[in-house]
């Protein structure tokens, strides 16, 4: 804008050069609405999530800073009802569900899918060395089974599809 405006030849020409660009506040709410709800979704399985929220909302804030005061067309005069909307209503609802999702989260760890079979034990039915050969790599590893060694069953850790809440 600096180097093609004095080179207009009509003041509007010119003027037209500084207005800047068009923006909408529902975009800048959206990508802090985004950013948020995927840190609290995933927070449980990737707790470094919230560091790098922090940092995309630290760049968020300065680059619209900058943005706003540099580089965009002044904003149109609306309400607050956005704003108010996205605080009373979007962001208390995205920390229920990330607080009933997380619950679930843990509930399903170590997500394997095993049940300890409580007072089973091993026995002297599977105590004993064993071989277990690795398909992946071909190579064998050496397992040592106790007789006091617990024992373990499939269960069905999809709690969420049988509506059962942490």
């Amino acid at each position: 804008r600096h180097y093609f405006a004095p080179r207009e030849r009509t003041q509007d020409a010119v003027n037209a050069h500084f207005r800047g660009k068009p923006w909408e506040i529902a975009e800048r709410y959206t990508v802090v609405s985004k950013l948020l709800f995927m840190c609290l979704c995933f927070s449980v399985l990737f707790p470094a999530g919230y560091f790098i929220c922090s940092v995309g909302l630290f760049l968020t804030y300065f680059t619209d800073k900058f943005s706003l005061m540099r580089s965009w067309s002044p904003a149109p005069m609306i309400g607050n009802e956005v704003a108010e909307m996205n605080r009373t209503v979007f962001f208390p609802l995205c920390l229920v569900a990330a607080f009933i999702m997380n619950g679930y989260h843990y509930a399903r760890f170590p997500y394997d899918d095993l049940c300890d079979m409580h007072k089973h034990t091993a026995g002297d039915t599977y105590a004993g060395n064993y071989t277990v050969y690795e398909t992946k790599h071909h190579h064998a590893i050496q397992v040592s089974v106790s007789a006091d060694d617990p024992l373990y069953e499939y269960c069905d850790q999809d709690i969420l599809s049988q509506g059962i809440f942490p």
